[in-house]
């Protein structure tokens, strides 16, 4: 555990950069404070864990998620849209979170222990990304597609393997763009109109919205010390985590938040020659999952890409995601503990 420090630092920073922007913009921090509090607890737990309990136990917890987003879909109040919270009243959680890290989890076991596991993988991939596409939840289909890309590759590591994968994947992709295009009734048939209108929002990329143009306004004149006062950011502390940052430390404090972040993916990146092989699969996949998210979500408040709702990893605001991330990391975290075999786990 004598990287446990390290981790902890750096948390600690990424958890200075989030509060300073959820207090500054929203007045109060509290509830903030709180998931980080329970995040630590959660990082301590997990970093002293049984591995081999978690990879035990981790077919029930993804079976149990997807009967949860089968009830989101068919009970669930819709909030912004979307069915994707179950609200216990005191606290609110997204399964479509949670269902993340458990993928991440179960296909690195599946990979390793089953024959046919480019199948296995696919199926277990596809239940929850058709329910929560349903909900609809497009950006964390995203991320489960991401998952099992990653893993894959890991696993294959020859990509001539995935030509045939690629070719259906360009064929479908030339016939969705096809109806999209040349036959909208047909596809609004097929797909309903709500995803007809999220499409419509990512064929006009380079289209100005309320949005952006406060997100780019303010951060243009951040300086390189931030603002003291950012205004009219949409959903500043969530999908504009980072605009937000930017606006409120200036250039100087971006650098530091970005060198941070680095040091926490190679502190990662260092775990993989100390791990068994399916913590080797979590490693390398939970680390694809966050450079491709916090990459997505920058990328979105600068404008190069469109505004999907995706959030940054440790500094969006937002409970079910921050407590994830800190499982994930205090599971990484536990390599030392219980190395060898871990084979017929499913």
């Amino acid at each position: 555990m004598k990287d446990i420090g390290k981790f902890t630092l750096i948390i600690i920073a990424f958890m200075f950069f989030s509060l300073n922007n959820v207090l500054k913009y929203t007045g109060s921090m509290t509830k903030q404070l709180i998931f980080y509090g329970l995040g630590f607890v959660l990082f301590f737990g997990v970093s002293k864990m049984d591995k081999k309990q978690i990879y035990k136990y981790v077919f029930p917890v993804y079976i149990i998620l997807n009967v949860l987003l089968l009830y989101l879909l068919l009970f669930g109040s819709s909030i912004n849209g979307s069915k994707a919270w179950i609200d216990l009243g005191f606290f609110s959680f997204q399964p479509s979170e949670l269902m993340k890290i458990t993928l991440i989890i179960l296909l690195s076991i599946v990979v390793n222990t089953k024959e046919k596991y480019v199948l296995f993988s696919f199926i277990i991939t596809l239940i929850p990304s058709v329910l929560t596409f349903l909900e609809p939840d497009t950006g964390n289909v995203i991320f489960y597609f991401v998952i099992l890309f990653s893993i894959l590759l890991l696993k294959i590591k020859n990509i001539r393997k995935f030509i045939p994968y690629i070719l259906c994947l360009v064929c479908g992709t030339f016939l969705f763009m096809y109806l999209y295009f040349y036959n909208k009734s047909l596809f609004v048939r097929l797909f309903g109109s709500s995803f007809f209108y999220r499409m419509d929002r990512i064929v006009n990329l380079f289209s100005s919205s309320y949005q952006l143009d406060m997100a780019l306004m303010n951060m243009g004149v951040s300086g390189l010390l931030g603002s003291s006062s950012v205004v009219g950011i949409p959903e500043a502390t969530t999908d504009f985590a980072f605009s937000l940052l930017v606006s409120l430390n200036g250039f100087i404090g971006t650098v530091i938040f970005l060198a941070i972040n680095f040091c926490f993916d190679f502190l990662i990146i260092k775990k993989l020659d100390s791990s068994d092989v399916i913590m080797q699969y979590v490693i390398f996949s939970f680390l694809f999952m966050k450079i491709f998210q916090s990459s997505i979500h920058i990328l979105m408040n600068i404008g190069l890409l469109p505004i999907t709702g995706i959030t940054l990893p440790f500094i969006s605001s937002g409970g079910t995601s921050l407590l994830t991330y800190f499982f994930a990391i205090g599971l990484i975290n536990n390599c030392y503990n219980n190395m060898g075999d871990n084979t017929d786990m499913v």
